[in-house]
């Protein structure tokens, strides 16, 4: 392998580790977001569940 060949070689690997690592870290966060919702909206219905049941 050649200097050039290799350095291309490398540069793909560069670009893939990088998409790859975007590409997770992305949906990471998607699935953070998405949970962090779904707590406040689950405990947004158990708040006022519970006042009910200490009121009656």
């Amino acid at each position: 392998i050649s200097g050039e060949e290799a350095n291309v070689v490398w540069t793909f690997k560069e670009l893939g580790s990088f998409f790859f690592f975007t590409f997770f870290y992305h949906k990471y966060c998607l699935v953070l977001l998405r949970n962090s919702l779904l707590w406040s909206v689950l405990y947004g219905q158990l708040k006022p569940k519970k006042r009910k049941m200490t009121e009656s």
